[in-house]
């Protein structure tokens, strides 16, 4: 059997047979960038940059030359599936909120907790709103945070669901990345 050595030989191989039936079901995975309604395909550039920790996402809207941006660190099981992330983003107004995402079985009536070194007491996140693959919960960025963050120091963040989940989170890198939107 001769090999091929061209990938236009190859794909004209591949669409010379008729598809078979376990590849009916495959369709194309849409975009991952969401683009606003009012944009265009093709207007919308995502930018990744990875810093110790966390992660920098920036969507740049090329016509109307705007930019949003936010800073996300992921937790992942020993599968590398996530089971919780947290994101530093910009409300409407501009001030700096905390967004965060646990599994559906937190539920509703769920709280993350927030402690950190220093702090009198443990910050109390209220769920905002679940679906079948994701619950969240939304809180302004605090003072003592920010010094946190200015540190590089590490947090706990807690939940209970259908187990007791805590994370040490690391801010280390987070202090860079935002700077990095500038």
């Amino acid at each position: 059997m001769p090999v091929l050595r061209s990938g236009v030989a190859a794909a004209a191989l591949m669409l010379a047979h008729p598809a078979s039936a376990e590849h009916e079901n495959y369709t194309v995975k849409d975009a991952e960038v969401a683009v606003p309604a009012d944009a265009a395909p093709g207007d919308i550039r995502r930018i990744i940059q990875s810093f110790p920790n966390w992660t920098l996402i920036c969507d740049e809207n090329l016509k109307a030359r705007s930019r949003v941006c936010n800073v996300t660190q992921t937790f992942v099981d020993r599968q590398g599936g996530p089971v919780f992330s947290w994101t530093l983003a910009a409300s409407e107004d501009g001030k700096p909120l905390l967004i965060f995402r646990a599994p559906p079985a937190l539920g509703l009536s769920g709280v993350i907790k927030l402690r950190h070194a220093g702090a009198k007491r443990t910050v109390r996140v209220p769920v905002r709103a679940c679906d079948e693959t994701t619950c969240v919960a939304i809180t302004r960025l605090g003072a003592g945070l920010r010094e946190q963050i200015a540190r590089g120091s590490v947090v706990r963040l807690s939940y209970e669901a259908d187990h007791r989940a805590s994370f040490e989170a690391p801010l280390a890198g987070l202090k860079d990345a935002v700077a990095a939107i500038d």
